[in-house]
């Protein structure tokens, strides 16, 4: 067996060299946090210490919070992170139930409203941002069949959205009807709409 001096010193040089502990603790088979001690007995540092973390985990969540929804993609390049890094910071935040995340599935016709988003981890606080976040990007008046479409692929994610089901009621009279509305509304003080709309409730 190697004399344990011997084994020091070559261990201390490797990284005065400027090997990291890691790596020199893998080459020589001594356990990293022993690799730190004897360095340190000897005020030898290594060049390879992790950088000083660019946000906290409660910078991170706000910023999803702000968003309502993002990426590990978005939120690396807000902070210069490596999205790796990013990614097992947010799985640490998941584990400690700061954040929930879902993924769309890539089926179905909605997908050219969330282009850039499928089959991806979408990170966010709560489900009231989730809803608000796919609310944001679908247009106001879009074809029955593609919010089918859209309610059909979030469902398939694990999403439980729904449109919202519209309340207003189309009432259609003619000229001389319409005018005798007009009248009594005027005689009320209230809009021709808002006469037949109390007219439709009574």
């Amino acid at each position: 067996m190697e004399n344990r001096d011997a084994l020091k010193k070559k261990v201390v040089n490797a990284v005065k060299s400027g090997k990291s502990y890691r790596e020199t603790a893998k080459k020589y088979g001594v356990p990293l946090s022993t690799v730190v001690y004897w360095c340190g007995d000897k005020e030898i540092k290594s060049h390879h210490t992790r950088a000083k973390t660019k946000a906290t985990d409660e910078d991170i969540i706000k910023i999803v919070v702000s968003k309502f929804v993002l990426t590990a993609k978005e939120i690396s390049d807000i902070f210069s992170y490596q999205e790796n890094a990013i990614r097992r910071r947010l799985d640490r935040i998941i584990k400690q139930k700061k954040l929930q995340f879902v993924v769309l599935s890539g089926s179905g016709k909605g997908n050219i409203l969330f282009r850039g988003y499928i089959d991806k981890r979408l990170y966010y606080l709560k489900d009231e941002d989730l809803e608000k976040w796919i609310f944001s990007k679908i247009p106001k008046n879009i074809p029955a069949a593609l919010k089918r479409s859209i309610s059909q692929k979030l469902h398939e994610s694990g999403i439980p959205f729904e449109f919202k089901k519209t309340t207003k009621r189309v009432v259609v009279v003619d000229d001389p009807l319409f005018k005798k509305i007009q009248v009594k509304a005027e005689k009320q003080g209230i809009s021709a709409s808002e006469y037949v709309r109390r007219r439709l409730n009574d």
